[in-house]
């Protein structure tokens, strides 16, 4: 039987999801703290930690990357009432699993995350001993990361590397990224028709260059995400964080029309 920690100070906020879980087979631990939520886990063997960010011994981000940094390894789904875009974004840099709000998430959505959290997680452990022992990994041609042209006054960004996981490739195209907002591109298109997998710091990328993009009124759409990325990422309502289309020619007739 699966096993979740639940780290939250108002239990009662979560009673429908914690029965839920239990008709699913899940079997349910609840703390009030962050800091008895770090001990539990020394004392038990848990699949995924529940997490609520506002505690009373610790608030906001800082909530999260403690549990990070204590519990390396562990699949960590944030449940919150928390909606400040730039906690969403830092928590998803950072490696969360996923951000969800309690008022809108549903019993099904938050089961569906826990299940995709804890495949993510082995998966991601399986790549990344991979690439440890590989000499052709992702870092290891940072030269090649993407293609780049305009098409009537819109960047088309087409990401090359198979899998946005490597941190030094996700650095490198976030500055790129973050280049082309400063010299007041208004709007990009992210082709990602070669991707593969988008780990959680390549997600919270995209996220902060919409955010950024967004304070000059331009716009960041997506085309060609492969299906087993959309299913990847679908638990954390990917679609609805993002315009996604099948080509590059939709997006920039969109922007045209909306000009």
């Amino acid at each position: 039987m699966p096993r979740l920690l639940l780290i939250d100070a108002n239990v009662d906020d979560s009673t429908g999801f914690i029965q839920s879980l239990a008709e699913d087979g899940y079997q349910i631990e609840h703390v009030p703290s962050l800091s008895k939520g770090i001990e539990q886990t020394r004392h038990a063997d848990f699949d995924a930690v529940l997490l609520d960010l506002m505690l009373p011994d610790s608030q906001g981000i800082s909530t999260y990357l403690t549990a990070r940094d204590q519990l390396p390894g562990m699949p960590i789904v944030i449940l919150t009432e928390l909606t400040d875009d730039d906690v969403v974004s830092v928590a998803y840099r950072r490696g969360v699993q996923d951000y969800l709000i309690k008022s809108t998430v549903t019993p099904q959505w938050l089961i569906h995350s826990i299940k995709h959290a804890t495949y993510r997680v082995r998966q991601l452990n399986g790549w990344e001993e991979t690439a440890a022992t590989s000499p052709t990994g992702d870092a290891s041609n940072l030269r090649s990361l993407w293609l780049q042209e305009t098409i009537e006054d819109v960047v088309v960004l087409r990401l090359l590397p198979k899998r946005l996981l490597d941190t030094s490739v996700i650095f490198m195209i976030e500055q790129h990224l973050t280049s082309l907002v400063e010299r007041g591109n208004q709007h990009l298109v992210v082709n990602m028709r070669e991707v593969d997998y988008v780990s959680n710091a390549a997600l919270g990328v995209l996220i902060g260059t919409q955010k950024r993009i967004r304070t000059q009124n331009g716009t960041l759409r997506l085309v060609e995400v492969k299906k087993n990325v959309r299913k990847q990422l679908g638990s954390r309502q990917f679609h609805r964080i993002f315009e996604i289309y099948d080509d590059v020619a939709s997006p920039i007739a969109s922007i045209a029309a909306n000009s």
